[in-house]
This record gives structure tokens, sequence and C-alpha cells, in this order.
């Protein structure tokens, strides 16, 4: 059986010229080990501050996925590049049986951090996460020294969120 590298090379991403984005799968080398990352850049000039956007835990990641593709469509949209990906432990990770902790989200946050900048060639950064992703945010965003930070009802009182969760 052969392989089309050509063809399989085009699903790896699409633009989008109405929305005005284009968006392609990347690597986000992590501490922890590599991830998957989608990277939605602005067809048009770009803004001096590119953003990540830092997921949730457990079922509320999937839950909230959409939320973070429209967020990531619209900021480029508008002219942002834009990193989202998955963490250790989730989707497309290397370690899918990785059991994720408070403080291996904030790290793999730290480090998509940095591929972003990498990918990018932006300095300013902002994180961006809800709920369980803005707690991670705000304090990956802490470490990284970012320029802006929007948290989207973040968890605040660790043992009521997983209650509710």
């Amino acid at each position: 059986m052969s392989v089309d590298l050509a063809r399989l090379r085009t699903m790896a991403g699409f633009t989008d010229p109405t929305a005005g984005i284009s968006e392609r799968f990347v690597e986000v080398p992590l501490e922890s080990g590599s991830t998957v990352g989608v990277l939605s850049l602005p067809l048009e000039a770009r803004r001096t501050t590119g953003w990540l956007i830092s997921h949730s835990f457990g079922p509320e990641q999937p839950n909230l996925s959409a939320l973070d593709v429209a967020i990531a469509r619209r900021l480029a949209s508008r002219g942002a590049p834009v990193l989202r990906f998955h963490g250790q432990g989730y989707g497309d990770s290397e370690h899918v049986s990785f059991t994720p902790t408070i403080e291996s989200h904030v790290q793999d946050s730290v480090d998509a951090s940095r591929a972003l900048r990498d990918l990018t060639g932006l300095h300013s950064i902002g994180l961006i996460g809800t709920k369980f992703g803005g707690s991670c945010a705000l304090l990956a965003g802490l470490k990284v020294a970012a320029d802006h930070l929007v948290l989207i009802a973040p968890a605040v009182r660790g043992a009521r969120f997983l209650r509710e969760l």
C-alpha cells in the first residue's frame, strides 16, 4: 500500500478566506512529551500579541472545546495568532494514559506558551482559559510574564470545583 504524502499534507490545515483565517496542525513540544496543537492565523496583517488557550480539566475539556475553537477563530479573524493544544493525558498528546494534575496542566501551558513564541516570532503573549483552564492560564501567565490574561469563569475554589465537576 502506498501513501500519498502530498495529499496527506493538504489535510494538515485549511484556509477560510471568508473568515480571514488559516489553521494548521503543529507539534507542540512539552516538558512531559510532545502533543498536537492547532495554530490559527490571520490571513491579513498580524497583531503584535499571540494568544494561547489553556484548556479545561476532565469532562469539562471536551465540553468546552467548541468554545475554545470559537475563541481562537474569532481572535485570528481579528488579526491575532492563536495556539490551542492538548495537554498530556488528553486527546492527541504523546502520553494519553498520563494522569493530569494541576501542576502538569500549568507546566503544559508554560511550555505551550514558549511554543507559541517560537511558532509566531512574537514576544507579547496572552493566555485565555475557561473554568479550570482559566485558573491554569493565570498560574502559567505569572510564570511566563504574559502581557494579557482572559479568565472566563475561572475555578477559584478547588473543592467546590471538584464537587461541581
